[in-house]
């Protein structure tokens, strides 16, 4: 007995080769590159800028007393910007147009710090919005 045509066409195919092994190299190169970009991200996280940024998002936002948020500005910002003392002459570096504006901060920030408590009432906000733009501005 003969095989009828149908069945023969279909003893004629080919199976698939089969699937290739797994490269784990690739999967390794991904892993690698996940782990670094979590470093690096935990880096910037744990950076003295953000956490700068952080401490100054904590502040209260009813501080009655000036000269005391002023004195924990000035310590955000020697923190967040890595120096040891704020001084009107030493403007941000790479920075020469903002130099006017650094000094103008310094004077205003060190007159609300060693003032006598009658003295001018700055504004809270106003130092806490400067303090941020230095945290962001300084390279």
């Amino acid at each position: 007995m003969t095989a009828p045509a149908s069945a023969v066409r279909l003893l004629d195919i080919e199976l698939p080769p089969p699937p290739p092994e797994p490269h784990w190299g690739g999967w390794l190169a991904l892993a690698g590159l996940l782990l670094l970009l979590g470093f690096g991200l935990w880096r910037i996280l744990r950076s003295p800028r953000a956490r700068a940024r952080r401490r100054l998002a904590r502040l209260p936002d009813s501080a009655p007393d000036v000269q005391a948020l002023a004195f924990q500005l000035a310590a955000i910002l020697r923190e967040g910007l890595g120096v040891s003392r704020l001084a009107a002459d030493r403007p941000p570096p790479r920075r020469p147009a903002l130099a006017a504006r650094w000094a103008v901060f310094v004077k205003r920030l060190d007159q609300a710090r060693y003032r006598p408590p009658p003295g001018p009432a700055e504004s809270r906000q106003a130092l806490v919005r400067e303090c941020r733009f230095w945290l962001a501005k300084w390279r």
